[in-house]
């Protein structure tokens, strides 16, 4: 998703991996763009397997109200897959403000 975000947004493929990042706005222009985008045209986006095309517009739907909801401005990438339980460890350890709004969600 940030890789095609990148590429839409700046033409080009990144140079690294590693230094991308995505913020709220740019994927909220991601997300405008996928709902008026054909299933063609998704398939081609760079950076995104085209068998999991149908995948990508509810991700970057949920990745988008995550990071408003939780008033994340900007993600970095991260090598690799994460489980649901290792971003919750991590935000709760890295961002005690939360912790009080995840407990009221939870009860």
């Amino acid at each position: 998703l940030m890789v095609a975000t990148h590429v839409r947004e700046r033409g080009k493929p990144p140079k690294k991996r590693e230094a991308l990042s995505i913020s709220q706005a740019a994927l909220r222009r991601m997300v405008s763009w996928l709902i008026e985008a054909r299933v063609s045209e998704r398939i081609r986006l760079e950076g995104v397997d085209p068998r999991r095309e149908d995948l990508i517009l509810p991700t970057a739907i949920t990745l988008l109200a995550w990071m408003e909801g939780c008033q994340v401005s900007r993600l970095r990438y991260a090598e690799g897959s994460l489980r649901e339980g290792l971003v919750v460890q991590r935000f709760l350890r890295h961002h005690e403000r939360f912790t009080r709004r995840i407990d009221d969600m939870l009860h």
